[in-house]
């Protein structure tokens, strides 16, 4: 079926009609940037929680604060247990999939001295 309208017409339409949705692409472009930029924000959030949770166990094991040279000493034991077979994440792993099943716990002595 042919138009009617003339074609000078027809072509402003079609222009309209791609302004208007580049218009709706920015907008949704914008929508994406502002959805990324909460999700970064949220998992920034989580990450710095979880620094906070490690940082308050290891220093309620230790009844004291951990700065400066115990720090670093810290990090080079930790780094010790990773250099021997994974053992620091071997030990991790296991605890958390013990707290989402502790019948595991019995298997790998959990709670024990390394």
């Amino acid at each position: 079926m042919k138009s009617t309208k003339p074609l000078d017409e027809r072509v402003a339409e079609k222009q309209a009609r791609l302004e208007e949705m580049l218009k709706k692409a920015r907008q949704y472009e914008a929508q994406l940037k502002q959805l990324e930029a909460r999700q970064k924000d949220e998992e920034r959030k989580r990450r710095t929680h979880r620094l906070i949770e490690i940082g308050a166990a290891i220093e309620s094991i230790t009844e004291a604060p951990i700065e400066g040279e115990s720090l670093s000493r810290l990090i080079k034991y930790l780094q010790k247990l990773e250099e021997k077979d994974n053992h620091f994440t071997k030990y991790i792993g296991v605890y958390q999939e013990t707290e989402q099943d502790p019948s595991i716990q019995d298997n790998y002595h959990i709670g024990t001295e390394i």
